[in-house]
């Protein structure tokens, strides 16, 4: 295990030429290692996952734990992951890389000190951890771009199947259910996924002091704030609320989303 810290990647940092040519290179051995272990109903072996490790490292540059992983077959795995799914979310990643990391993350997953347990069943509980992970992309629905959160597990025929069931939903036409769809916490692809946004949704506002005025009783402490002062012989401007304090606490109360300089408000 080594003793080096991750370093946390933005999309801008990630060097996609590097990472291409490294992919073309190792596309062919990478891809006899998966049909080999989908052929058993294993995980990958160990140098079909340094090799993953190896491109994506590539392209996150040689401090990163999956570059370290690809020169050692060591690293910290929790760090890869975080890692990888940098690489995951990234706008410009196609199918077969994605179907890389579901790999290697199946093979990180079962590598973890833990009970024996069958391959073919721990195979499965590494698929599943992924379908629970949600990753942020984007969807062309109905001919709008929005930002969605989708399990990392899902193919490309899956996410048109997500499409095609969104664009059949009434509030697909809400840019509150966009707002809704941008939650962090939200699975798009999920069939009740309607039925929550009415469930939570609370309200749109046109500004931060709409949403003040709509969600707390702001009228009555302002009112009870001017009696006190009135009662110490304050002159009323001495005291007042600090609104953006108020505006923080909501934000502790409420998912809030700002969409277009509107913003929604969603039960947490």
């Amino acid at each position: 295990m080594t003793e080096r810290e991750p370093t946390p990647r933005s999309h801008e940092q990630i060097d996609l030429e590097r990472f291409r040519r490294a992919a073309t290179r190792f596309e062919n051995a990478i891809t006899l290692g998966i049909e080999a272990a989908r052929s058993t109903g294993r995980e990958i072996d160990d140098g079909t996952a340094q090799l993953i490790a190896h491109v994506l490292g590539r392209g996150l540059g040689r401090d990163s734990q999956l570059a370290e992983h690809g020169r050692t077959r060591q690293g910290d795995a929790e760090a890869m992951r975080a890692e990888f799914m940098t690489l995951w979310e990234h706008p410009r990643t196609g199918g077969l890389t994605r179907e890389w990391i579901n790999w290697l993350g199946t093979y990180l997953l079962h590598s973890e000190p833990g009970p024996e347990v069958p391959d073919g069943d721990q195979v499965e509980a590494a698929r599943a951890l992924l379908r629970s992970t949600l990753v942020t992309d984007q969807l062309n629905v109905g001919g709008v771009a929005l930002t969605v959160n989708i399990p990392a597990s899902l193919t490309g025929p899956e996410l048109r199947e997500v499409v095609a069931r969104l664009e059949q939903l009434p509030e697909i036409f809400e840019q509150s259910f966009h707002a809704f769809l941008t939650l962090p916490d939200v699975d798009a692809s999920a069939e009740n996924v309607a039925d929550l946004f009415e469930q939570y949704f609370v309200g749109r506002f046109e500004s931060e002091d709409d949403a003040i005025e709509g969600l707390t009783p702001i009228d009555e402490w302002e009112t009870r704030l001017g009696e006190w002062t009135a009662e110490l012989g304050l002159p009323a401007e001495a005291v007042s609320l600090d609104r953006s304090v108020i505006s923080a606490q909501l934000r502790e109360v409420y998912d809030v989303v700002e969409m277009e300089g509107r913003i929604y408000a969603f039960i947490r």
